[in-house]
């Protein structure tokens, strides 16, 4: 987990990175949507959300990235 932090792990630290803080809310959902299909090539994207283990609020993102 640390060595994607600190930019080991195969991560492309040549991309400055967006952090989305709030994706599992509505706003939030819509701007990581944003960023995925308009910013990925430039940068890095990474969100936050109060509890990944909240399934009901964090299903819409697993269907979106096709999970």
């Amino acid at each position: 987990m640390f060595a994607n932090l600190l930019g080991g792990g195969g991560v492309d630290n040549s991309k400055p990175m967006i952090v989305i803080t709030g994706i599992s809310g509505y706003i939030g959902s819509q701007i990581l949507n944003y960023c995925l299909k308009n910013l990925s090539d430039e940068y890095r994207i990474r969100g936050t959300a109060r509890n990944p283990n909240d399934f009901d609020k964090m299903e819409p993102l697993y269907t979106f990235m096709g999970g």
